[in-house]
């Protein structure tokens, strides 16, 4: 459970009532020191209207640091506009001492503003700067904490969306179906049927595989989704007929682990397994302006329906978006050709969220 720290307002007040105490307590030792003895409480109360000034110069300092911090490519602009907060500061704190009298302790004849603005400058740029010093080491704070809130969030997320994943990337019918397959080929073929129990362990190690990255190369997922095909042309037979488009220069590029395969899948179980006469299921990569482009293309289920944007679709558009944020694309639709097609759009650079995992301890 984490600590929940106060508003910096109190914290301030609180650092600023305790340096005023300390200063009283070192004005009383010289005080008793020089034969002169004062009240404690007197000292205290000019030592706390003399340094609680401090607390709006002190959190003024924090807003601009915080509005204007130092940061590559604004040095130049923040070092201006913090260097006009801390004479406005310095001038703030000569007008309050000035007007309410309040460095009476030292002078015996109250000397004009010049001469107390120019001690205010001499006594107070480095206390100032030491506070836009502090009041950085807090944004910074503050920015690691959100940037550890937002990652938590972003890891959160994906943990719940690689759940939800796993109930779509193999149809439960399709494991009924293969297992019914096998048992028939048991007797009839041995050979095929080992086969097809090697390909099936392939693909459900591939799939439930929890430590895997969240990136590897187009060609790791063209081989698992051509496992997954062999295994249901066993099934389909003729009526499953693929072509493949890959370009050699995009196998080596980066995408979403296990990305195609809830793409195939929709497309086998919810067109190309509801016709009776054969269906071309098409797969292209490629770069296009910068982008690579992903396509899985179907004909349309009996009745000239198409796949709908169910738990396959919906769960990769998801990822894609915590990946990539708005730079990953996923459309789909009807083509004039009569066929239903996925369309994925990625960046080439990696995205920030795709952090490897962390190595076993």
């Amino acid at each position: 459970m984490r600590l929940r720290l106060p508003p910096l307002w109190l914290l301030v007040l609180l650092w600023w009532i305790a340096y005023a105490v300390v200063y009283a307590g070192q004005v009383l030792s010289m005080s008793e020191a020089s034969g002169h003895p004062e009240p404690f409480a007197k000292i205290l109360v000019d030592s706390l209207s003399i340094w609680l000034t401090w607390v709006p110069i002190t959190l003024g300092l924090v807003w601009v640091v915080r509005r204007w911090p130092i940061e590559p490519g604004r040095i130049g602009r923040a070092l201006a506009i913090q260097s006009l907060a801390v004479l406005a500061a310095v001038l703030l704190r000569a007008a309050h001492m000035y007007f309410t009298n309040s460095i009476h302790v030292w002078f015996v004849v109250l000397p004009d503003f010049a001469a107390v603005a120019l001690m205010s400058l001499r006594n107070n740029v480095m206390m100032a700067w030491m506070i836009v010093a502090a009041a950085h080491a807090v944004v910074l704070s503050e920015r690691m904490r959100e940037r550890e809130r937002r990652l938590l969030q972003v890891e959160a997320h994906l943990a719940r969306s690689r759940l939800e994943a796993l109930s779509a990337k193999l149809h439960p019918h399709f494991l009924f179906n293969t297992l019914n397959s096998i048992a028939e080929l048991v007797h009839s073929d041995p050979d095929v049927a080992e086969d097809v129990l090697v390909g099936l362990a392939e693909l459900l190690h591939d799939s439930l595989d929890a430590d895997q990255a969240p990136l590897r190369p187009l060609r790791a997922e063209a081989e698992l989704i051509r496992t997954y095909l062999d295994i249901e042309q066993l099934r389909l037979g003729e009526r499953l007929q693929t072509q493949w488009a890959l370009d050699d220069d995009a196998l080596d590029l980066p995408v979403p682990t296990l990305l195609l395969l809830p793409l195939v899948e929709n497309a086998i179980v919810h067109a190309i397994a509801r016709r009776r006469e054969p269906g071309l299921l098409s797969v292209r990569a490629a770069r296009e302006n910068g982008r690579l482009i992903i396509e899985v293309a179907n004909p349309l289920a009996a009745g000239g329906s198409a796949p709908g944007s169910g738990l396959g679709l919906g769960t990769t558009r998801e990822r894609l978006r915590w990946l990539y944020a708005e730079a990953a694309t996923l459309e789909h639709g009807p083509t004039p050709d009569g066929r239903h097609l996925v369309r994925v759009g990625l960046p080439l650079t990696r995205p920030a969220n795709a952090a490897d995992p962390a190595p076993a301890p």
